[in-house]
């Protein structure tokens, strides 16, 4: 009986859908650099409109370039930038992957479907916010006025932030499908769901459309309140006055 009771159970584990013991430590590790390099770069670009708009850089620069390409190639800049030290960790790292012992093996295996989704969802993401950035930037008189002007976006950010860790927990609950169609969460939260959930093509199809539709018409809108305020001084960051510059004509 005693044998009967202290039977070694035999067992064998087969993941049916996504394995995401293995994946939380990679999507951790994405979900950080999505933050930080749209956070990061997202006020470096704001400051820096500020910052070239306030010692009247800015009206040699619009003379030479248009204000849309300037914006744009700020937005991309950070993209290149992100994507340059992403590359060199991960070369460096296949020519000393013996020194290290292939430690990091396991945690780099990363399916193709899910850095093609972190890619797209990402770069859409970072351009949405550079966008409105580079505008409010250039709304702004004085270099010491972006911070408080961009704190509405700054706390979104955040909040998706925060989110996203909820999600990452539990990706198939109700908020989690919900925030991965807002385009201003589901910049992050697709991304998790793919890493972490099930997701149908569709549904990711869906999403990166409803995003990339929001990204581009923020880009006009950007575009255009970056052209209008480049060379508006003295006027504060009000709603009623972003409303006027939009609604004025060329």
């Amino acid at each position: 009986v005693q044998a009967i009771y202290q039977t070694e159970v035999i067992s064998d584990t087969t993941v049916l859908g996504t394995d995401g013991m293995n994946n939380y430590f990679y999507t951790y590790v994405l979900i950080l650099v999505l933050y930080m390099m749209i956070l990061i770069y997202g006020n470096q670009i704001g400051v820096g409109v500020a910052s070239e708009k306030s010692n009247r850089a800015i009206e040699i620069l619009t003379t030479s370039c248009s204000p849309n390409a300037l914006i744009f190639a700020k937005a991309i800049a950070g993209v290149v930038q992100t994507a340059i030290m992403l590359g060199s960790f991960l070369i460096a790292y296949q020519l000393n992957a013996d020194v290290w012992d292939h430690m990091l093996d396991k945690f780099l295996d990363i399916p193709g479907l899910v850095l093609v989704t972190f890619a797209l969802f990402g770069i859409l993401g970072y351009l949405l916010f550079s966008f409105l950035f580079g505008a409010i930037g250039a709304l702004c008189s004085k270099v010491e006025e972006v911070n408080g002007a961009t704190m509405p976006i700054q706390l979104l950010i955040i909040a998706v932030f925060i989110i996203s860790f909820i999600t990452l927990q539990n990706p198939d609950t109700l908020l989690a499908k919900i925030m991965c169609y807002v385009p201003f969460s589901s910049w992050m939260c697709m991304f998790i769901n793919v890493a972490m959930g099930s997701v149908s093509t569709m549904e990711i199809v869906i999403s990166l459309a409803l995003l990339a539709a929001t990204t581009v018409a923020m880009g006009l809108l950007g575009a255009r309140l970056y052209r209008r305020g480049t060379l508006s001084y003295g006027n504060s960051v009000k709603l009623k006055n972003i409303m006027k510059m939009v609604k004025q004509k060329d």
